[in-house]
């Protein structure tokens, strides 16, 4: 899951409870216990009053690491990306790998990066 975005079943878990159903029957329908049901229920809520941020949609991993990194907005990560400041072949921000490299790209909606073969010495 992506940082701000919950699932269908927090979604539907809340809509229930709304609607006037117990967490224990909640919990019924969907064969969990009452006390999830009320965990699941207070965790949509948390995200309904939530505001939005700018590395909204990427993981918490990637987030983090271009918040370490110095990246402070969605325009930042595209100046650093194209301008090569974050680049995982030299892991600058450290834990910043290709994996991350390709969140990043597509959270930015840039085509694909292709792996470049490391440099020979």
């Amino acid at each position: 899951m992506k940082i701000g975005e919950i699932s269908e079943r927090h979604i539907a878990v809340l809509k229930l409870r709304r609607s006037g159903m117990t967490f224990r029957e909640i919990g019924a329908e969907f064969s969990i216990s009452g006390t999830y049901a009320q965990k699941l229920a207070a965790e949509a809520m948390r995200y309904e009053n939530r505001k939005p941020q700018w590395y909204d949609g990427l993981s918490i991993r990637a987030a983090n690491v271009l918040i370490y990194g110095g990246i402070g907005s969605k325009e930042q990560a595209m100046t650093a990306f194209i301008s090569k400041k974050i680049d995982p072949d030299r892991s600058l921000p450290r834990n910043y790998g290709w994996k991350i490299h390709l969140e990043v790209a597509r959270w930015l909606g840039l085509s694909r990066p292709i792996k470049r073969k490391p440099l020979k010495n």
